[in-house]
């Protein structure tokens, strides 16, 4: 990439900084540094389309560079290409391709030679009274200054079409860090004034400052560091094809004025929405971070369109100055809806589009959204805001927490929404100063700072049955992670009596500074990753502040999982107060304990993704989950030396020992240098003094003649007071010539005339606790410019010891110092010091035992969740470790796409080529299917030379279609041969029973029969979910229906009088006489005729002899009594064996009357443990475990 040239003036300045600084600008980077890339081989032509030239290999898992595929991975890359040249006149000038060159690309959009010729075109048009090589020139300038932008970090959205990728990123990754960097350079009086008198902007004083950082930072990262260019990218949406290289941008500031962040997306009736901010346009131009905004992308022809904008401009400079976060994350779809939160300056709203007839071609094709209002699309509905539905739980302000995330993530699962909400803890009045940072606040009443910290929450949705999701009085919500009774909490969210949380928030309780990063519904539970936003330490690391950091660093990151009921499971993190038997995968944060690998800096659970690996219907395939590896922002404080954290160099260390030195012989009573004896000094500290009488002396005098004696006292006794921290101390190390600046010795005779220092003050006791204190210094001042985590150890291990003899003395009361000693001890040996030295360690442990750079993980379970395993993927950030997360996965018609973030050089997108277990393609099979009814003699067309073949349609189940007799070799087009089925959607002819190989035509070459498939009608029952047999079998024999024409709930809890009825149903309906006699079953109810029936066959007996309870949730138990007395009922040998329920570690729970009942249905198939291997007797069953039971008890049991 293009950069400012290290060899200039600013080099000078840089190093003159570092050297005045030490390594303390550490502290303000958010990236690493380069390590040896050795992961990465360069291959050969692996693709007819795509030269990948670069693979990584690890576990078995092979992914290919796409982006720039010539590039290897550790070197500038970036998505966007920009150009630079210099016109006519002498300017320098640059663009942005819209059609980005890819070097390894053999047919893409438009190649190095077709770019340059647009650009010659234009070249001409724009400077007519250039001559011919001055186009060249210019053109060779643009030609050689082709390559990708680094400052393209993050995908922080993406979504696959066809062979293409749409990416959404994210610039200047690491903006917070030259911001930092400026801030303290600022405070520092570095900076030179950027504005004149007049008000003007002094361009050069920018361009210096700008400079000045760029090399500064340079000095500790090296070239690597990217350096902002001047073509004003931002953030950008393009779309890669992932077969041939070929990339083509879709929204870009300096293409078609759109200047864009977008933070998710989805698919929804077949366009994609984008949400994020918007600037560039007309209405936005001035905006500094973006109007909240959705976009509309129509992938079949790359049209775009914004449908939606949260505030106008007045309305977004309202909220800046109220510092409101106003970048939006959330969006879903969910029971057919778009839904999507979006901030104002009153906080997080939660809208929701709803489609109507009109907004549908006369083909079933979706028109999108209208948009003849873009400023709170009409379109869009609101259905929750902060103060009301959402309990005022999101943090919405830049000093909350996260930088106030508000509504992080939405998904749908069991039926209901589910938001992860950012929940950091409010502040009362806020003191945000750009310029000191963004996570202090004051509390107007006591005048105390206070620290916002993250936490998080998730909220629970639920629409009434057969509502529209736009409905907002359709909707309840509850918090399931939130404010329980028992938390004590602001009042501004203190709503624990009216909605009490089942969890507290962060789950966790001890957990400080957290927030959920994603959600993922995956055979049948939701999993949800948080994460530590260690940004939030920062500023603090500005001060040479640890602590914050460390706490982040020693707390457990955690992926857990959800079920239908809210129980939750630790699946990867630490034991804890919540979870004290640890995790169920038995791994620690980080993945720590995954082949000997994992890494406790792996901070975040990024990404997930779900990925069919082998395309078939029995669960949910893989879980692709992504991390952010914090190594990325903690490698360089590995430079940090000892003298940072204590704020002074290894000079002014030796000039605090020295001035000590002396101070301490000019307070002592008796000179205690001079003939005395070491020996004699400690035998009898109160010995009378053999020199000569001081008093006639001036301070001056007094103070020559105590340099003289601590230099004497040095050389006699340094080694020996100093050996009590260090034995094999070295006398020379201690007894180095000893001075005083001209400073000191002028406060020190400043001290005698003004009282403050008393000569002969303290008795020799005193004395020689001091002069211990003073030369243990002594024994590590080698050390205070010293780095890395075994100089720091080493350096803390003594400076520690120190502080507490220093602290005991104080808090002992026995020995009492002069104040002015203890003024320069209170400098030098502070607790404050060794508990940052203490956190710097905790943070260079971290370091140095994990491996820098982002992983990847698949995660598998069956169907139901169990036989949980966990796989790595990718270790080491791909082989750049500077490739901080995996910020996105992406899934095309053919590949995985893997898109790590690098915020120091640049995004870049990779695709998975090989697996364990992958299974390639099996070639068709040449002998064809034996037939059921097969022509043994094809009947001959007259007149025509040919034979007469059948084609049969098998309906299953649907309305009979005639079979077709065509001549043998013929192409029958399937689509004009359409069967029905009362409740079913047609899906389709397949060739096969399974229902695997589908047909749009048939070539009939003997008797052919094809298949047709039934789509499920129900949007909440996936081929992929456990449970779709069962619900499909229990559907088209009429014993169960949906909630709603497209709903099956099946996560809804099912009743008592839901089974009875269902059995009543499978029973045919018998006539029924008399009335119930349980009062709680009235004669109009559904279920009536079947308790009737029910309890007079002995099947149900009721909760007592007068209640039968028939709304109630049947639990487990319950369930397997009434299909145990149905059997018995029906004759069938009902077999119960005790030993069943002992191989459950929660069997001896069951009810004493359900217990004959629970060992049969366990005995025959009807009832399973859970993931954990429970049985669960009083567990509520839902609908979907209702269907199972019952389905298995017609196929195991009846027969």
């Amino acid at each position: 990439m293009l950069c400012f040239d290290k060899q200039h003036k600013y080099k000078k300045e840089a190093n003159t900084l570092k050297k005045k600084l030490g390594c303390l600008l550490v502290s303000l980077l958010m990236l690493t540094t380069s390590l040896n890339v050795t992961a990465f081989a360069k291959q050969g032509d692996d693709d007819a389309a795509l030269n990948a030239q670069y693979k990584y290999t690890n576990n078995g898992y092979t992914l290919e560079k796409v982006s720039h595929a010539d590039v290897a991975a550790g070197q500038s890359d970036g998505f966007v290409d920009y150009y630079q040249y210099t016109d006519p006149e002498g300017k320098v000038c640059t663009g942005v391709v819209e059609h980005m060159y890819v070097s390894g690309s053999d047919t893409p959009v438009a190649d190095t030679a077709a770019e340059l010729a647009k650009l010659r075109e234009k070249l001409v048009a724009k400077y007519p009274n250039a001559g011919a090589k001055q186009i060249d020139s210019m053109l060779s300038e643009i030609e050689a200054s082709l390559t990708g932008d680094a400052c393209q970090s993050y995908a922080f959205s993406a979504l696959g079409y066809g062979d293409w990728v749409y990416i959404g990123t994210m610039y200047g990754g690491t903006g917070i860090t030259k911001h930092n960097a400026k801030t303290m350079f600022k405070s520092l009086g570095l900076l030179k004034e950027e504005t004149n008198q007049d008000g003007s902007t002094n361009q050069e004083a920018v361009e210096y400052n700008q400079k000045l950082i760029d090399n500064a930072v340079g000095l500790l990262y090296g070239d690597n560091y990217y350096t902002e260019h001047p073509v004003p990218t931002q953030g950008i949406l393009f779309k890669m094809n992932v077969k041939t290289g070929e990339s083509k941008i879709i929204m870009a500031g300096s293409v078609n004025g759109y200047q864009v962040t977008l933070r998710n997306a989805v698919a929804y009736n077949g366009r994609f929405y984008f949400i994020g901010t918007q600037v560039g346009t007309e209405s936005v131009a001035d905006a500094a971070t973006g109007i909240p905004s959705i976009f509309e992308v129509n992938p079949e022809d790359d049209s775009f369109r914004t449908v939606y904008q949260a505030v106008d401009m007045d309305e977004y400079r309202a909220m800046q100055q109220a510092h409101v976060f106003p970048i939006p994350r959330a969006i879903a779809v969910y029971q057919g809806s778009l839904i999507a939160s979006v901030t104002q300056e009153d906080g997080a709203h939660i809208i929701a589009y709803t489609p109507d007839a009109d907004d549908f071609n006369a083909d079933g094709s979706f028109k999108g959204i209208k948009d003849n209002v873009t400023l709170r699309n009409p379109e869009f509905t609101e259905i929750a805001e902060q103060n009301e539905e959402l309990l005022n739980y999101p943090a919405y302000h830049m000093y909350d927490a996260n930088y106030g995330g508000t509504v992080y993530q939405m998904i749908e699962y069991d039926g209901k929404l589910y938001m992860a909400i950012n929940a950091g803890q409010k502040a009362l009045h806020s003191t945000l100063n750009p310029e000191e940072g963004v996570y202090t606040a004051v509390d107007p009443d006591t005048l105390e700072e206070t620290k916002c910290y993250a936490g998080y929450a998730i909220l629970e949705g639920t629409l009434a049955p057969g509502a529209s999701p736009s409905d907002r009085s359709a909707w309840s919500w509850e918090p399931i992670i939130g404010n329980t009774q028992d938390d004590q909490w602001d009042d501004a969210i203190n709503h624990a009596d009216e909605h009490p949380a089942k969890y507290t928030f962060n789950i966790d309780p001890n957990r400080f500074a957290a927030a959920i990063c994603t959600m993922e519904v995956y055979n049948g539970y939701l999993y949800i990753g948080d994460y530590n936003d260690v940004t939030q330490a920062t500023y603090p690391m500005l001060q040479m502040d640890f602590i914050h950091l460390a706490t982040l660093l020693s707390q457990s990151v955690n992926l857990y999982r959800m079920n239908g009921q809210h129980e939750i499971e630790l699946v990867v993190g630490d034991k804890t107060q919540t979870f004290p038997n640890g995790s169920i995968s038995g791994l620690e944060s980080g993945y720590m304990g995954l082949n000997g690998h994992g890494s406790r800096i792996n901070q975040y659970t990024s990404m997930t993704q779900i990925w069919d690996t082998d395309k078939t219907d029995d669960n949910d395939g893989v879980m692709l989950l992504g991390t952010l590896d914090e190594g990325s922002l903690l490698r360089p404080m590995i430079q940090i030396m000892n003298g940072d954290v204590l704020k002074m160099s290894e000079d002014e260390w030796k000039e605090k020992i020295n001035y000590l030195k002396v101070l301490i012989q000019l307070l002592v009573e008796k000179n205690l240098g001079g003939d005395n004896a070491t020996a004699d000094l400690f035998a009898d500290a109160a010995a009378d003094d053999a020199s000569s009488d001081d008093s006639a002396l001036t301070a001056e005098e007094k103070v020559a003649r105590a340099l003289a004696a601590a230099q004497s006292f040095d050389l006699r006794n340094g080694a020996q007071l100093a050996s009590e921290f260090d034995e094999n101390v070295d006398q020379d190390a201690v007894s180095e010539p000893i001075s005083l600046t001209p400073e000191q010795t002028a406060s020190l005779v400043e001290g005698i005339k003004n009282g403050t220092i008393v000569p002969h003050s303290m008795d020799a006791g005193r004395a020689v606790e001091a002069l211990s204190l003073t030369y243990g210094m002594s024994t590590i001042t080698d050390l205070v410019s010293a780095s890395g985590q075994e100089n720091i150890e080493a350096f803390y291990e003594v400076y520690r010891e120190l502080v507490e003899y220093y602290q005991d003395l104080k808090d002992s009361g026995y020995v009492e110092l002069p104040e002015a000693l203890e003024k320069v001890l209170d400098q030098v040996l502070t607790v404050e010091s060794a508990r940052q030295l203490r956190a710097l360690l905790t943070c260079l442990n971290s370091v140095s035992t994990s491996v820098i750079g982002c992983d990847t993980y698949a995660i598998t379970t069956d169907a139901n969740g169990g036989n949980f395993a966990i796989n790595e993927v990718t270790l080491d950030g791909l082989g750049d470790n500077s490739n901080q997360t995996m910020r996105n996965f992406a899934l095309t018609d053919d590949y995985v796409v893997f898109i790590p973030g690098n915020a120091m050089r640049g995004g870049s997108v990779y695709r998975l080529i090989d697996w364990p277990g992958k299974q390639e393609t099996p070639a068709p099979d040449p002998k064809p299917d034996p037939k059921p009814n097969p022509d043994p003699v094809p009947t001959p067309v007259p007149g025509s030379g040919s034979s007469l073949c059948t084609l049969h349609f098998e309906t299953n189940g649907g309305s009979e279609l005639k079979d077709l007799r065509v001549a043998a070799g013929t192409t029958v087009d399937l689509s004009k041969y359409v069967t029905e089925k009362t409740g079913f959607a047609f899906a389709g002819w397949y060739a096969d029973k399974e229902l695997t190989k589908a047909l749009d035509t048939v070539k009939v070459t003997g008797y052919t029969t094809v298949y047709a498939k039934w789509a499920c009608p129900f949007v909440d029952v996936t081929e992929k979910d456990w449970f779709y047999g069962d619900v499909m079998s229990m559907y088209e024999k009429g014993l169960m229906s949906g909630t709603s024409s497209n709903m099956f709930s099946p996560y809804l809890t099912t009743t008592r009088g839901m089974i009875v009825t269902i059995l009543y149903r499978m029973e045919g309906s018998p006539a029924v006489s008399g009335a119930s006699s349980f009062q709680d079953v009235k004669a109009d109810a559904y279920y009536n005729n079947a308790v009737i029936w029910a309890a007079a066959n002995g099947i149900v007996t009721g909760v007592s002899s007068t209640q039968f309870c028939p709304d109630n949730a049947i639990t487990r138990e319950q369930f397997a009594a009434i299909l145990f007395r149905y059997a018995q009922y029906k004759g069938m040998d009902a077999v119960t064996i005790e030993e069943n329920l002992a191989a459950f570690p929660d069997g001896g729970s069951v009810s004493g009357y359900a217990v004959s009942a629970m060992n049969w249905a366990v005995g025959a198939g009807l009832l399973r443990g859970d993931a954990s291997g429970l049985l669960m007797p009083k567990g509520e069953a839902n609908r979907a475990q209702a269907a199972a039971m019952l389905n298995r008890f017609i196929e195991n049991v009846l027969k």
